[in-house]
């Protein structure tokens, strides 16, 4: 009696094995789905990386906003006016430096607009707001600088009802 041959004994036990272009495919179907997930991971931990910058960013933003807000109405003021105060904020290493002061055109109008110039001569003249722009620069290795506006207002008359330019 002759002895089975190999394929013989596989296909009586029934266990045929796999070709190798059989696991090829398999195995880069399977890499293609590991480093699909791997990819999606990176992008969720750099965009949450993003938007916990973003976060801190408009915190530190709002900080500096309050710092200004307790800085002294000065009438008629220029940015070199406000310098030396601003300059002084100090949010976890940002550093704010004045660049423009811009003044109310006008109490009565609808709708507030500011402008650069007249200059108010006196406080009399001052309609009692400014829209002060100031530059944030951020510290650090992501070294980024912004533009700020914030918008004083003269807290002499602040009385219930009290009007923007009012004469006290």
């Amino acid at each position: 009696m002759e002895s089975p041959t190999r394929r013989e004994r596989l296909n009586v036990r029934g266990q045929a094995g796999f070709s190798l272009i059989e696991v090829l495919i398999a195995i880069f179907l399977s890499a293609t789905v590991i480093l699909s997930i791997i990819s999606a991971v990176l992008f969720l931990v750099t965009s949450s990386g993003m938007q916990k910058r973003a976060v801190i960013s408009g915190l530190k933003a709002t900080s500096i906003g309050e710092q200004i807000d307790l800085i002294p109405y000065v009438c008629g003021a220029s940015a070199s006016d406000y310098s030396a105060p601003i300059a002084a904020i100090n949010v976890d290493g940002y550093t704010v430096k004045p660049l423009e002061v811009k003044y109310l055109a006008s109490h009565t109008a609808t709708n507030a607009e500011f402008v650069s110039s007249p200059k108010p001569a006196n406080c009399s003249s001052d309609n009692g707001a400014q829209q002060i722009t100031v530059q944030v620069t951020g510290a650090g290795t992501n070294q980024v600088t912004e533009q700020l506006i914030f918008v004083k207002r003269d807290t002499r008359c602040l009385h219930a009802g009290a009007q923007v330019g009012e004469t006290c």
